[in-house]
């Protein structure tokens, strides 16, 4: 009767190596049927001689089909093998095959007297019966590594019946001494990256195994032959070692001539991979010109990059790195088809190196620029500050990440830029000694690494002068408080002779802020000395905001809602309150008489 059981069984390392199986323990289960026990176990011995075949090769073998024709099926003679491939020729004759489970056991009922065979075919791949069609034994003839046979038995009332299987090796045997190897016969799959390449750069190879790649051209005939590819002249072959599998490796293209190539991968084994799907194309001669006056140039995270097209070009291609030496091997922008372009999302403070090349419309490129490169600025140090008194000016700000230094440029003129006197500091911050009296001093600050000097800041500054006590920077105006108190008229006189004026306040964080630097009541800018109640800035301008800087008169508020003076305030108490002061830590205005002595706030633009 049909017996149809779907099992598989993953050989232990550790289980002898040879096949022997047994049937026994023949019950009747009527007068002319037998339940017949395969019991399976495995010897490293055989009958005409010792074989051994190595634990850690066999277990590669994961898929052990067991076979059983009787004499209903074919006719069995002595020698008759199934060989490898024959099983595929009964794949029809369901329930006469099984794939061998772990307890090593197959039952099957056969009728008393029948003679069968037990065939035994060992594969690589994790087969099953039925299921994914890529792994089932039966949907594709596939190729067993070893296989077997028993001699012809008879079913009788016997109740132990040895059936000696020697595996046979289909490929690879040692046959000229006492050791059967498994030998590895899966070629590799060999992968190329496509590009085109100078004879100075490298193709981009891989393979699923270790051994050897060969960069070989496609005008060789490989025949799956090594010795094709050996035979092949110099120029039209290279070759690397692959030490790491499915790992990227240069393969140099060093000699070889113009022409496409492909890549072929051979294991330790000496077997032959298939050429690659990919190719390269190694071009030493140049049908186009290499673009002129190619230029960098960089800003912060980016390098924007120009050059002279080229005729004929159907593209450009662009190769970069941060180190020099560029060639076709780097890292690459494809099919550019325009004469610039924007590298953006790069690090601050980094030179980067280029070349490009003009590509036709066969995909040939041509030759390549000269190398140009560019850097990205650190970007300005934040909260550039100077605080200046007694011939000295202390400067503060924020550190950049990756600075090495700083460099402080500074004169005493407005617009400093990097042609000014430079300053050279390791810290985030610096004192400048011995400097006159009587000047204001400007300064920015720029960071530096190797790749060179960042963006500059902000603007600061600062005034040393006998009636200053103290000066800040604040949105690039500079800030002073006098020495001593005085009278408003006073303090507005000295402002005009140190070429400033009495602050005028345009927002409300300038008037927090010139709190919070010198914390004691002021005077600033507003009055109403030439028309009562009509309040006016020292300096007579604002700065075009809409009238918030000019509404300082009662009720004036800021943008925010908060009011600019206390409580009853503007209110002439008393008469002759034409001059403001701010109050306290509140920030709102008093009016005052003119005549009080007050510390001033002289503001510079």
């Amino acid at each position: 009767m049909g017996f149809n059981r779907i099992l598989q069984w993953l050989l232990p390392v550790l289980i002898p190596l040879f096949l022997v199986t047994g049937c026994g323990d023949l019950e009747p289960e009527m007068q002319d049927t037998r339940t017949v026990i395969l019991n399976m176990d495995f010897d490293q011995r055989s009958s005409s001689r010792t074989s051994r075949v190595d634990p850690a090769e066999l277990i590669n073998y994961k898929t052990h089909l067991i076979m059983v024709l009787t004499s209903e099926i074919m006719v069995l003679t002595s020698g008759k093998n199934l060989s490898n491939s024959n099983y595929w020729d009964y794949r029809s004759n369901q329930g006469e095959y099984v794939l061998y489970d772990s307890d090593r056991e197959i039952t099957l009922n056969m009728k008393l007297d029948t003679k069968m065979k037990i065939f035994a075919f060992l594969f690589r791949e994790n087969y099953s019966i039925g299921g994914d069609p890529d792994y089932d034994l039966f949907f594709a003839n596939r190729d067993a590594g070893y296989y077997g046979e028993s001699q012809i038995i008879t079913i009788d009332d016997r109740q132990s019946i040895p059936a000696n299987i020697i595996l046979n090796q289909v490929s690879g045997t040692d046959t000229g001494g006492d050791t059967d190897t498994l030998l590895d016969t899966t070629a590799p799959t060999a992968n190329v990256t496509t590009a085109t390449i100078t004879t100075s750069g490298s193709a981009v190879v891989q393979s699923t195994e270790t051994g050897t790649a060969y960069l070989v051209n496609t005008t060789v005939t490989v025949n799956n032959n090594i010795v094709n590819i050996n035979g092949a002249y110099d120029n039209q072959k290279n070759s690397v070692a692959i030490s790491l599998a499915n790992t990227d490796t240069n393969l140099p293209a060093t000699g070889l001539a113009d022409g496409t190539y492909k890549v072929y991968a051979v294991d330790t084994a000496g077997n032959l991979s298939n050429a690659s799907s990919n190719s390269v194309t190694v071009a030493t001669t140049y049908n186009l010109p290499a673009p002129n006056n190619f230029s960098a140039s960089g800003t912060s995270n980016t390098v924007t990059l120009s050059w002279n097209s080229v005729s004929g070009a159907l593209s450009y291609t662009l190769y970069w790195d941060n180190v020099s030496g560029i060639d076709s091997s780097d890292n690459a922008f494809n099919n550019i088809t325009n004469d610039n372009y924007t590298h953006s999302g790069l690090d601050n403070g980094t030179t980067y190196y280029y070349k490009v090349t003009a590509v036709d419309s066969t995909g040939t490129m041509g030759t390549l620029s000269s190398e140009v490169n560019a850097s990205t600025p650190l970007p300005a140090p934040d909260n550039l500050s100077a605080s200046g008194a007694n011939n000295t000016i202390t400067l503060t700000w924020n550190s950049v990440s990756g600075a090495t230094s700083y460099t402080l440029y500074w004169g005493n003129v407005s617009g400093i830029d990097s042609s000014d006197t430079a300053i050279t500091s390791s810290n985030d911050n610096y004192t400048h000694n011995s400097l006159a009296n009587g000047s204001i001093y400007y300064y920015k600050v720029a960071a530096v690494n190797s790749s060179g000097t960042g963006t500059l800041s902000s603007v600061a500054s600062a005034i040393l002068a006998s009636n200053i006590q103290a000066s800040k920077t604040f949105n690039d105006h500079t800030y002073a408080l006098t020495s001593a108190a005085m009278t408003w008229s006073d303090a507005a006189a000295a402002a005009a002779s140190l070429g400033g004026y009495l602050a005028t306040l345009n927002t409300k964080a300038e008037n927090v802020w010139i709190w919070n630097q010198f914390e004691t009541q002021v005077w600033i800018g507003a009055n109403d000395r030439d028309t009562e109640n009509t309040w006016v800035w020292d300096n007579g301008t604002t700065s075009d905001d809409g009238g918030i800087s000019d509404n300082i008169s009662v009720g004036a508020k800021w943008p925010d809602g908060t009011v600019k003076w206390n409580t009853g305030e503007p209110n002439n108490g008393g008469s002759g309150e034409n001059c403001t002061v701010i109050r306290d830590s509140s920030g709102v205005w008093n009016d005052l008489p003119c005549s009080l002595s007050r510390y001033a706030i002289i503001e510079f633009d």
